[in-house]
């Protein structure tokens, strides 16, 4: 009987369990199971049968030459999981659905079924996320001896359920981190990038605003000696202007470049020019 929780293995070796030859205070899962596969069973002493109402059943399917042995071991089961604190309820809303036991609150569904077919033999079986869990009754190794085992694995079933998805929680909270910062990084190179494309764009009009000028000093003093300057007036001072709007330390003209694409581009495909001047979707 080993595990890896010594609390554990040391409770089942002192509270051994015992499967009785005889029914006489069957648990009203017992008798709600027995009602359902068609076995009569002898009322307890000391109970009424409107003081058990439909709780639900446990899954049982096995022949009739074994149905009163799958009700001993499943009435023994049942009081040793209530023992250990483990719920026992229907996964379904109807109250007489199969019962699941829930260990930590963790739903491991459980059912005794019969295989085999000259030799046959009982099977306990844990359906549940993160794979599935048997127990097979043998000659050498029957059911009624293993419960205390199957008390353990459960237990342990459900602890793995809880850490492996723990570590899945955890995996996706990093992954979800890692994403968040990697998010993070790439709008700070987006901006970063985009503020230096700015300085260096800004620079380089500032650089050609001053070689513009000094260009147009230079070209003024030509037309003056040349007499020129007043038929060069006009041009010199868009010229200025130009260098203006290629500074960034000056206010910026306003130009016929400034016009908004929409307002002069030719029609897409899909697009058409309205009677109004604008371009709209076909």
């Amino acid at each position: 009987m080993k595990s890896n929780n010594p609390a554990w293995e040391a409770y089942e070796k002192s509270h051994p369990i015992v499967v009785p030859m005889e029914l006489d205070e069957p648990h009203p899962i017992t008798q709600c199971t027995a009602a359902a596969i068609g076995w009569p069973l002898k009322q307890a002493s000391n109970t009424m049968p409107s003081l058990f109402p439909p709780v639900g059943r446990f899954s049982v399917h096995v022949s009739e030459r074994n149905k009163a042995r799958a009700l001993r071991l499943v009435d023994a089961l049942v009081k040793a999981c209530e023992a250990r604190g483990f719920e026992l309820r229907s996964n379904s809303d109807d109250s007489v659905g199969v019962i699941s036991v829930f260990v930590n609150k963790e739903s491991l569904p459980l059912r005794l079924v019969e295989r085999g077919t000259r030799v046959t033999y009982l099977l306990l079986e844990s359906d549940a996320d993160y794979g599935r869990k048997s127990w097979r009754d043998s000659p050498l190794r029957p059911l009624e001896k293993r419960l205390n085992k199957i008390m353990i694995d459960l237990r342990t079933k459900a602890a793995t359920r809880i850490a492996t998805r723990a570590a899945w929680e955890e995996s996706d909270r990093k992954t979800a981190e890692f994403a968040r910062m990697r998010s993070e990084l790439r709008d700070a190179i987006a901006y970063e990038r985009e503020a230096v494309n700015e300085l260096v764009g800004e620079a380089e009009g500032w650089q050609k605003a001053r070689v513009i000028r000094a260009y147009l000093a230079a070209f003024t003093a030509s037309a003056t000696r040349a007499s020129t300057l007043d038929d060069n007036a006009e041009w010199i001072a868009w010229a200025y202007d130009q260098a203006d709007r290629l500074d960034p330390l000056r206010p910026s003209p306003p130009s016929v470049l400034d016009t908004p694409p929409d307002h002069y581009r030719e029609p897409g495909l899909n697009e058409y020019l309205d009677e109004d001047g604008t371009i709209k979707p076909a």
